[in-house]
């Protein structure tokens, strides 16, 4: 039974006395006008933690199996989320997830066998018997509790948080660059392999890092958010002091006990515009027109589709959206919708397996792709192009894809972002793409004279 209570603190008083407690989460909505935009969720105080750091352990900590279908809890879309919560993220390419992709002969250029992979574990979630949930359109909040034992517990920490902790300013920053003539080099070896008839569509990412020391991450998380408003943001503090902070805008999936089956539903975003010196509309007619863009956005829907249907009943995968343009504070982005039915027997842990790497951040043929990544991007992925998300105590989950990366370990923040390539990319356009999708992280830095 789960048991509630109202709260008075507004969001931001709430996020200020949790953020200063153990194991501080926060699934943050704030682009309220968005379909998926209308809950945040803060939390604090985990009771339990699961990480994975073999190759052969489950991505995903134990959870309740979703109950049979045709249940009373069946719904037609994704309920509200259920306490006890686990709350994390899974990495980008652990061996989990590419094992099911089979072995690939990895381009001429590489020799090596194994993926490479950066240090730290595959997937790191912490466990909340009682978190806040925030309903942005009426402004209330409540905390959600497993018992009433679990929610006194979360009250009592918040009673006892008066204040926010005062900013830190960092000290002796240094930052590395890439330079942009680098990854250009890397778009144009891609078409190469593309011309070749290896890879019709792949991602490659570029890496910024920043060592400091000190560094707020509570502030500039704030600056961070003001700046880039989206409906999937996410903040979680983990295992070993580290830090990750999204702002992303797509849905990698969310599953929920349907009539007939557990549902699935996810939505990729590919094409991208700059609002900057055009109105939305112009932007959305440019996007709409752009024969690269529509070729890259129907490669990933068709590579969706299949990865879903792997596991889907037969006659159940939709697209009931199909590329449809959307504003955000900087960017047009093209979204569509894929969905399907999985039959009941069906572990969210398959599911991930399957969808992993997500297609948006990796490419098609997907296993020539992440061959390809590995050849070209000199920073191995780690949690950037993963995902992050809950998973509640009835098996229901939703996971955004990690696409506008922080993450702070041992004094360094490493900024990620990707550009999606075709065979007639401009390799300036997509550099500039990739600085664009992190612009506001450099912005809240030196908002914060970083």
């Amino acid at each position: 039974m789960t048991y509630t209570t109202p709260l008075t603190l507004s969001l931001d008083a709430l996020a200020a006395r949790l953020e200063q407690l153990p194991g501080f989460a926060w699934l943050d909505s704030n682009a309220p006008s968005h379909a998926l935009g209308r809950y945040s969720m803060l939390a604090a105080l985990p009771t339990a933690r699961y990480l994975s750091e073999h190759a052969d352990a489950s991505l995903l900590p134990p959870v309740t199996p979703v109950l049979p279908s045709g249940g009373a809890t069946a719904t037609e879309t994704l309920p509200l989320p259920l306490p006890g919560l686990w709350i994390g993220w899974v990495a980008f390419g652990p061996p989990q997830a590419r094992t099911a992709l089979g072995l690939w002969r990895a381009p001429a250029s590489r020799h090596e066998e194994a993926p490479r992979t950066a240090a730290g574990p595959y997937s790191d979630f912490a466990y909340y018997p009682a978190f806040v949930l925030v309903d942005h359109a009426t402004g209330a909040a409540r905390v959600c509790a497993e018992d009433a034992a679990s929610a006194g517990r979360l009250l009592q920490a918040l009673a006892s948080v008066r204040r926010s902790a005062p900013t830190r300013k960092a000290q002796r920053i240094t930052i590395e660059a890439p330079p942009s003539v680098d990854f250009c080099h890397a778009v144009t070896q891609a078409q190469r392999h593309m011309a070749a008839g290896e890879v019709y569509l792949i991602n490659l990412a570029r890496a910024w890092r920043i060592h400091c020391e000190a560094l707020d991450m509570s502030a500039l998380w704030r600056e961070a958010r003001r700046r880039s408003p989206v409906p999937l943001g996410f903040r979680f503090h983990g295992h070993q002091e580290t830090a990750l902070l999204g702002r992303s805008m797509e849905l990698a999936f969310e599953t929920w006990t349907g009539p007939e089956g557990m549902r699935v539903r996810v939505r990729p975003i590919k094409g991208t515009r700059a609002l900057a010196g055009a109105g939305p509309e112009r932007a959305y007619a440019a996007l709409a027109v752009d024969p690269k863009e529509r070729a890259e956005h129907t490669m990933l829907v068709d590579l969706l589709r299949n990865d879903i249907g792997k596991l889907a009943l037969p006659g159940t995968v939709a697209w009931p959206e199909i590329f449809t343009c959307e504003s955000y504070a900087h960017l047009i982005h093209a979204v569509s919708t894929v969905t399907g039915t999985l039959p009941g027997a069906t572990s969210l842990e398959a599911l991930v397996r399957t969808l992993l790497p997500m297609g948006s951040v990796s490419g098609t043929p997907k296993a020539s792709a992440l061959a390809l990544i590995d050849t070209l991007e000199p920073q191995p992925r780690h949690t950037f192009g993963g995902i992050g998300g809950y998973i509640d105590s009835a098996g229901n989950s939703r996971f955004a894809i990690n696409i506008r990366s922080a993450f702070f370990r041992e004094s360094t923040l490493l900024l990620q972002a990707g550009s999606g390539l075709v065979i007639d990319s401009d390799p300036e356009s997509e550099a500039q793409e990739s600085e664009l999708k992190v612009r506001f992280f450099f912005e809240a830095l030196r908002a914060l004279g970083v």
